[in-house]
């Protein structure tokens, strides 16, 4: 990993708003991913999400953002196919009525901003933006809503990008701030914007990011090699056809 601080703007990927009381049941029915990370508020967690033939939809990362809300981003070609899959089980009903009560899934791909700020030095860099507001640096299971260059910001260390001796920051904002947040970075002289499909490079290198979501064709978590997405706990749409593959 370089030692220059670079930045990537993310918008294009899908973001997800999933909140309600049943948000967490609904999580772990639609995820594959270890729980565990989610239990505490900024927690992240990079799953799978599979049909139910267990092939894969797509990978996400799933952001634990307040009691019963998750943000789920996605890859930016599969994004209206998890919203669609997701909005249909939300919808899913037993004798007694909605399964999930009270869930809401929305898409907020178009409205919310996130730009990806990363490498030695990115920390100090988020302080003057906050005018030295910044009393700590975020880390992963911490969630912290900041003002940078005047606009609001949810700001959240992100685990995927490793070699960074944990200055890798997500950056979720409007649209509209997003502008003006770009505008900031490019005014540091030590800041290297980077093109998207370099920093899918990186993940793809990393093992966070799924190179064949790029292909419209389905695959399965064992011929992907993101069986390590899986909980060992097979409660999860898809389990069973999964667990039919090792039979």
């Amino acid at each position: 990993m370089s030692n220059t601080i670079r930045f990537c703007d993310m918008s294009a990927v899908g973001k997800l708003r999933l909140s309600g009381a049943s948000s967490h049941d609904f999580i772990r029915t639609m995820c594959t991913a270890d729980m565990e990370p989610l239990k505490e508020l900024g927690g992240v967690v990079a799953s799978l999400i599979l049909t139910a033939e267990a092939e894969v939809i797509d990978v996400v990362l799933v952001i634990r953002t307040g009691d019963n809300e998750y943000m789920i981003t996605t890859s930016e070609e599969n994004s209206d196919e998890v919203f669609s899959w997701l909005a249909a089980h939300a919808e899913i009903k037993d004798e007694q009525g909605l399964i999930f009560e009270g869930l809401e899934v929305a898409d907020e791909s178009q409205t919310l901003a996130d730009i990806v700020l990363f490498g030695p030095g990115s920390k100090a860099v988020l302080d003057e933006l906050s005018a030295g507001t910044l009393e700590d640096a975020p880390a992963t299971g911490k969630l912290s809503m900041v003002q940078l260059d005047t606009v609001p910001v949810m700001l959240l260390q992100t685990p995927v990008l490793p070699g960074c001796n944990g200055e890798a920051y997500e950056l979720f904002c409007s649209q509209t701030g997003a502008n003006g947040i770009v505008y900031a970075l490019m005014s540091f002289p030590e800041i290297d914007p980077m093109e998207m499909d370099e920093y899918a490079e990186l993940r793809k290198a990393a093992g966070t990011w799924f190179a064949a979501a790029e292909d419209a064709a389905y695959t399965y978590p064992d011929e992907a090699g993101l069986m390590r997405l899986v909980r060992s706990e097979r409660d999860f749409v898809g389990a069973k056809a999964l667990a039919a593959r090792s039979d």
